[in-house]
């Protein structure tokens, strides 16, 4: 989480928008070829796949704190006791955040495809 609040804080990804769906201006923005074109590309691709998989590494993490607290409680060490929850509540997350992630990978591509022939030639 600090990551994507620094990511953004320090310039982040341009005009992208993070809800998935581009703004006015477009989603990707290719103000010059070469480089620059590259380094933002290669940052607004990192910054969908870090947005697409917090869901489901935020889920896990949680649940696996709720698990490790409670068998600090009650001194049950079984180790396979994190295993089947944290399965279980990751699926059901990726299963009601699936609209959003893509929504925000096709708010990335979209504009990528739009702009192929900027990009290539």
């Amino acid at each position: 989480m600090a990551l994507l609040v620094s990511f953004l804080i320090l310039g982040g990804c341009g005009r992208f928008a993070v809800d998935g769906a581009a703004d006015a201006g477009g989603g990707v923005t290719l103000q010059n070829k070469g480089s620059d074109t590259i380094v933002n590309l290669a940052q607004q691709a990192m910054l969908v796949t870090l947005l697409t998989a917090a869901p489901m590494l935020l889920s896990g993490m949680l649940i696996g704190l709720l698990i490790s607290i409670f068998q600090s409680v009650t001194q049950i060490q079984e180790i396979t006791l994190t295993f089947v929850p944290k399965i279980v509540v990751v699926l059901v997350a990726f299963v009601v955040f699936l609209p959003w992630m893509i929504g925000v990978v096709m708010g990335f591509v979209q504009p990528l495809i739009g702009n192929f022939n900027e990009l290539v030639l």
